[in-house]
């Protein structure tokens, strides 16, 4: 394949490649590089422990952009849901296969 564009995305760490395939058609390849993210995720859940009591929001996940597609073609999982399963779902999905995206050492679910 012949590659004809590439795009680097700052904010997310995604890398966009576009090729021409033997057909002429135009074929993305995506990848992200999460390091930068995931360090930042570790230093947030290092800081947090636990929950606090005085407020109502907590931080205890951070989703890029390239995961939310990942979560919702493989899971079929939409992570802006307003659905209280949904977001149930969506904890025990991030604590069991994604815990390097946590920001905050707690945990999100306890199985029964």
């Amino acid at each position: 394949m012949l590659l004809r564009e590439t795009e680097y995305d700052a904010w997310t760490g995604e890398t966009r490649k576009w090729y021409f395939d033997e057909d002429n058609n135009i074929v993305c390849h995506r990848s992200a590089n999460l390091s930068a993210l995931i360090n930042n995720c570790k230093n947030g859940a290092n800081a947090t422990k636990g929950f606090s009591g005085k407020t109502k929001f907590h931080k205890v996940f951070s989703i890029p952009p390239i995961i939310q597609h990942k979560l919702l073609k493989e899971y079929n999982l939409d992570c802006f849901s307003d659905d209280p399963t949904e977001k149930k779902r969506l904890e025990k999905i991030i604590e069991k296969d994604f815990p390097v995206l946590k920001t905050n050492s707690a945990k999100l679910w306890r199985p029964t």
